[in-house]
């Protein structure tokens, strides 16, 4: 079972706007090619809106105060998978003080700095992102929607999608299967190659050592992994 939470935002209610949240390397620039080729629908860019996929909020109270005609979609990914992303780093904003960009076992352990706001952990980052964003977006304006969602059961994404978004009279429902398809850019995986990876659970804890793992079992935040149904 993959979370999201389609059924709480009224069923009949089309928007105009979205706007795409989340930390990297859990799906948005997927969500974004497939909202933007299929969907007649305004993507709220940096600019436009004070946060915008990975921001780090630090003013809780302008995510309460966004315009309810705006559809909010957040995109969540499996903690243990994400961390492994981290190995790549330096392809990103994240800073820590671990030379060997490859050692995730370090870089998961280690305080970090993702522009200009400083966390304990990787662990502690993931853990604020969404806490944040459960607290203060509106439910009934915003989508949840998991990574691996999209891998095992994508045209269940696209049917969430459409329900609240207006098809393009071009839609093409082959089209945007063959988006979820490829790699959304040059770091990125393809389906294929992801969905073998991802449902091979032993792929899920694998490349962290046991003081690592203990570190992750002990900080992660228990109620949102009962929340989007990954175990500890």
């Amino acid at each position: 079972m993959y979370y999201s939470n389609d059924h709480e935002v009224n069923q009949s209610r089309i928007f105009n706007k979205v706007q795409i949240l989340g930390p990297f390397t859990t799906g948005t620039n997927l969500l974004y090619n497939i909202i933007n080729v299929g969907y007649e629908t305004n993507i709220c860019m940096k600019g436009c809106t004070y946060i915008w996929k990975h921001t780090i909020c630090d003013k809780p109270e302008i995510i309460k105060n966004l315009s309810d005609n705006v559809l909010k979609i957040v995109m969540v990914r499996d903690p243990y998978f994400w961390l492994q992303s981290l190995k790549e780093k330096k392809l990103y904003t994240l800073e820590t003080d671990v030379k060997n960009k490859s050692d995730v076992n370090s870089i998961v352990t280690r305080p970090c700095k993702l522009r200009g706001h400083t966390f304990e952990s990787p662990v502690h980052l993931w853990n604020y992102y969404y806490k944040t964003y459960l607290e203060y977006l509106p439910k009934e304006s915003t989508i949840w929607i998991s990574y691996e969602k999209f891998l095992f059961e994508p045209r269940k994404i696209i049917g969430a999608l459409s329900r609240h978004l207006k098809m393009k009279s071009e839609f093409d429902n082959s089209k945007i299967i063959k988006i979820i398809s490829k790699p959304s850019n040059k770091r990125s995986k393809g389906r294929e190659e992801a969905l073998n990876f991802n449902k091979n659970l032993n792929n899920r804890k694998r490349i962290f050592n046991n003081k690592t793992l203990n570190y992750i079992e002990s900080h992660l935040d228990k109620k949102l992994l009962n929340l989007f149904y990954y175990q500890n």
